[in-house]
């Protein structure tokens, strides 16, 4: 059965919803995924960016991201990408391999390889699936190393694989490159900069720094 897209809701929806009592908020989902998340009695849940959120169908929709359309399901979908947790060792040099290769000069994880990346990114209006997956792990490194954290998975799941994420030294969850996807499903011009910055000043605040 195909998943439902999430449909975008702006910041005044989004109190709307949540004054009249058909959300509330979500501790559990909150504490695991570091942001305000809302859930109604049927099940629907809200998650919230900076530019507003969206509205899910079910948990199971928002843990497995975003359907985007047939032509680009299999291109984007993260649901079966991590398969064995093995796979984790290969991650760092592939992803600069594939990278590198795409932009045709030598890529590192450094802010400075950011900027061409971020600049690389903006410009274009298709990623194809190679490249989106190590722009995912990209995020996830860079933020570790400003987290001092960790590139790890979660399991969803026992039928499903795994699930790329940060963690920091509180064994607190991020997964920076759910703006990202927003960002590619909206077909909007975003910045990968941008999005780990926000994600490491959210840090910041919880730390009290």
């Amino acid at each position: 059965m195909a998943q439902s897209k999430p449909l975008p809701l702006s910041k005044k929806q989004i109190k709307e919803k949540v004054a009249s009592g058909e959300f509330i908020l979500d501790a559990k989902l909150s504490d695991k995924y570091n942001s305000p998340t809302y859930k109604s009695r049927n099940g629907n849940i809200i998650t919230v960016n900076n530019k507003g959120g969206f509205i899910w169908s079910s948990l199971s929709d928002m843990l497995r991201l975003f359907e985007l359309d047939s032509e680009n399901t299999e291109a984007y979908d993260l649901s079966n990408w991590i398969t064995d947790i093995q796979q984790l060792k290969e991650l760092p040099s592939n992803t600069l391999d594939v990278l590198s290769a795409e932009l045709k000069i030598k890529l590192d994880y450094s802010e400075n390889s950011l900027n061409k990346l971020d600049k690389y990114f903006q410009s274009q209006n298709r990623i194809d699936r190679p490249v989106f997956l190590s722009l995912v792990y990209y995020s996830c490194e860079l933020l570790s190393q400003r987290l001092g954290g960790t590139v790890t998975v979660d399991k969803l799941d026992a039928q499903s694989g795994y699930t790329l994420v940060v963690k920091d030294k509180k064994s607190r969850t991020y997964m920076p490159y759910v703006d990202l996807i927003e960002c590619i499903l909206e077909k909007e011009k975003c910045s990968l900069k941008e999005i780990i910055d926000l994600e490491s000043q959210r840090y910041k605040l919880m730390d009290g720094a």
